[in-house]
């Protein structure tokens, strides 16, 4: 087997990984899946008013969707939530399928954290318990009850307000058979917004993700919004890891991180390494037409340009030795195809990025301190779940962060 289909291999299972990390915390929450934040004019003191990783950038001045600047063309570009592998051919530029994909996937984990927040709504709008306020800033702890097995069997939680009755503090706890599989903490002080969420699932994966930034009154960001993710996985000699740092304001995308991994051909036993690092950056496009109903699916990749380092080793027959490649190449986003013209400001901007290091090993993601949490304490509450409503509802979501064999597509460098 040749190292490049032993990738795009591996690159599918990294595909799984984040598809699994989705459906875990979405269980709480009723109706049709969707990537749409909804966010209100009123002040921040209920959970389904709180911001959400997703949450819109807007202009700090007039709350609007409108661009601060305008340094690109493109009109339609990359769509996240209708772009897929087909839209790639080998007329197509490698490094806008790569930023597509590192944009969907880092934005695939900042979802988990709003699905969860989510499923605590639905809990506090759905299924209301006599004597019990959830607001009162104590821990509150429910159990759910799911006949396939597939989703948390027990939560804990908190919110916590201050004397004006805002949200200053929303915590929560996700336990399966005894064992913690996911922490989330949220924080609002004086405007500044802080998230960090864990996800450590057995036999699929670790991952961490945080988010920073300015927040208005509707619960919007203003200025820049940081996303950082590290995540780490595999199974049978094939094993994968990576980080990144997503910058967000209303037109741009500035992105810098790194995934590599090693290999095992189980049909030859060979066995290899690589690694893929990148700084990017693209036109950041937005089909919604104001913050209300707020659908994270509509924003697009325009124009832009990426500088990357790409290497590896590897012992199998055919495909034995050492490969690495470097540069920068910019792309138009409505073609999607080489574009140096189109792209010229964010060659520019990427060309003096220095790379960021890959690590030799995954990182160690961990439950540590306050996030430590025994699943022990009396449920107020078991709620039940419908597998078959939860299949429906997660089915749209899943399909829209699907992992694209970005070299296969477009035929490599």
């Amino acid at each position: 087997m040749h190292v490049r289909k032993i990738l795009q291999n591996v690159g599918r299972v990294v595909g799984a990984l984040f598809t699994v990390f989705i459906i875990i915390p979405f269980a709480g929450c009723s109706g049709t899946a969707s990537t749409t934040t909804t966010t209100t004019t009123s002040a921040l003191t209920t959970l389904d008013g709180l911001p959400n990783a997703t949450s819109p950038v807007v202009d700090a001045t007039s709350g609007s969707l409108s661009a601060l600047t305008t340094k690109a063309a493109a009109t339609v570009g990359m769509i996240l939530g209708t772009t897929t592998e087909s839209s790639f051919t080998s007329s197509s530029s490698l490094a806008a399928c790569e930023m597509f994909n590192q944009t969907k996937r880092n934005i695939a984990s900042a979802i988990e954290g709003d699905l969860i927040q989510c499923y605590v709504a639905e809990i506090a709008t759905a299924n209301t318990i006599s004597g019990v306020d959830i607001y009162d800033g104590d821990y509150h702890i429910f159990g759910l009850a799911d006949s396939a097995g597939e989703a948390p069997d027990h939560v804990k939680f908190k919110v916590v307000k201050d004397s004006s009755g805002n949200i200053t503090q929303f915590e929560m706890f996700a336990c399966r058979s005894g064992s913690q599989e996911f922490y989330l903490n949220q924080t609002i002080s004086n405007n500044t917004f802080t998230m960090s969420e864990k996800s450590i699932e057995s036999g699929h994966g670790s991952h961490e993700f945080s988010v920073t930034g300015t927040v208005n009154s509707d619960g919007n960001f203003t200025g820049t919004k940081v996303l950082t993710e590290s995540f780490s996985g595999g199974s049978s000699g094939n094993n994968f890891w990576g980080s990144s740092t997503l910058e967000q304001t209303t037109d741009n995308i500035s992105l810098t991180g790194y995934n590599a991994g090693s290999f095992t051909d189980s049909q030859s036993s060979c066995t290899g390494s690589y690694s893929n690092i990148v700084a990017a950056e693209a036109q950041l496009l937005d089909g919604n037409a104001s913050t209300e109903n707020y659908d994270i699916a509509l924003l697009a990749l325009g124009d832009g340009a990426v500088k990357g380092s790409f290497s590896g080793t590897s012992n199998c027959s055919g495909d034995s030795g050492t490969w690495s490649d470097s540069g920068t190449e910019g792309w138009n986003g409505d073609t999607r195809v080489v574009d140096s013209t189109a792209a010229a400001s964010y060659i520019t901007a990427v060309s003096s990025a220095t790379l960021p290091s890959a690590s030799s090993s995954a990182p160690s993601i961990a439950f540590s301190g306050s996030e430590i949490y025994n699943c022990l304490g009396t449920e107020i509450a078991e709620l039940a779940v419908n597998q078959q409503n939860l299949n429906t509802a997660c089915e749209s979501l899943n399909e829209s962060h699907s992992w694209i064999d970005c070299w296969n597509a477009t035929g490599g460098l």
